[in-house]
């Protein structure tokens, strides 16, 4: 998607195998909102922020769809 703009903007959310599962930007699919990232499906994606020091995202568009154990 980024391909259509000059610079980046939009970025991937990428959680890590291990990582703790975070409700703002994971979305589990077995219903335990709690513990660790054990597989993921689908990486989410959001607008980036403004500055060019620190890419980081300002929206949430889509959330990481994981498994938390």
């Amino acid at each position: 998607m980024n391909k259509k703009y000059e610079k980046d903007y939009y970025m991937l959310v990428e959680p890590q195998i291990g990582e703790l599962f975070d409700p703002i930007n994971h979305r589990e699919i077995n219903g335990n909102s709690t513990g660790k990232i054990s597989e993921l499906y689908f990486y989410g994606y959001g607008k980036l922020n403004d500055s060019e020091e620190e890419k980081s995202i300002d929206k949430l568009i889509k959330a990481a769809l994981v498994c938390a154990n």
